[in-house]
């Protein structure tokens, strides 16, 4: 993907995650907002690494979300080109993504 297109992936993920949080944990959701968005772009190596780390914060209930794509622009129709944990507290989200090297 093109970088645009990973920025524009990512912020779907990022929307659809914290609105989850936002109705499900509301304090959480609201904490996060006052100390100001922390986000953080990380980069997988696969497909399969993305979804194990999809399914690990599944496991544990955490906010997620995970974007497949319409395949409209740069990508075959269904592709999942990115997914989004938190917010949440920084030592729980680490423990599954903490091995990964930054964007």
């Amino acid at each position: 993907m093109s970088p645009g297109k990973m920025v524009a992936q990512g912020a779907h993920a990022a929307h659809f995650a914290a609105d989850s949080c936002r109705q499900l944990w509301t304090e959480t959701y609201r904490s996060w907002v006052a100390e100001g968005f922390k986000k953080v772009v990380l980069k997988v190596d696969s497909l399969e690494e993305l979804e194990s780390l999809f399914e690990q914060a599944k496991e544990i209930h955490l906010p997620r979300s995970k974007i497949t794509d319409l395949g409209l622009t740069e990508v075959a129709p269904n592709t999942v080109t990115a997914i989004a944990i938190g917010p949440w507290e920084s030592d729980t989200i680490d423990k599954i993504t903490g091995r990964l090297p930054l964007l």
